[in-house]
């Protein structure tokens, strides 16, 4: 393990929101790994709809990071506006669920439980293979739902 995949001094934050199909991969990656709070803290965001029924996270009213932006709108703390973040204890944020998924699996090191990725060249590609099935070719679908349920209710 070189100085860049060393794992953070100190725990790690997750800003998340269970409605957020992205998050979920990465909490689910959490607990099927067995990862403790102690190591990644999970952060749960609010969820509104805008007038036209696009999703819109924001940062929790009582949380240190919304206190120190002195606002609760998420694209103050991430311009993307959308979770999930990883936030690691020296202030750098990491996003898109496949990027955070790959840094924890680098900096959690075996001691908690079995790596996401195999370790052989060919199965490491073909995990990533689906994985950008569910991203790229699922997702659209999925938000199209969501924006359809909401402009038509």
């Amino acid at each position: 393990m070189t100085n860049e995949t060393a794992p953070p001094a100190g725990p790690m934050r997750l800003f998340y929101h269970p409605v957020s199909s992205a998050s979920m991969r990465v909490t689910l990656y959490l607990g099927c790994r067995g990862v403790p709070p102690s190591s990644v803290e999970l952060v749960s965001t609010g969820f509104e709809t805008d007038h036209r029924g696009i999703p819109v996270f924001t940062m929790p009213a009582d949380d240190p990071e919304t206190k120190r932006l002195d606002t609760t709108d998420l694209t103050a703390f991430n311009p993307e506006g959308r979770v999930p973040v990883l936030l690691l204890p020296d202030g750098r944020k990491m996003t898109q669920s496949g990027p955070i998924l790959d840094y924890l699996d680098d900096v959690l090191g075996a001691d908690l439980g079995r790596p996401m990725l195999p370790e052989d060249p060919w199965r490491r590609a073909e995990a990533r293979r689906i994985a950008w099935i569910v991203a790229a070719d699922t997702q659209p679908y999925q938000k199209g739902i969501i924006y359809e349920s909401n402009v038509t209710a």
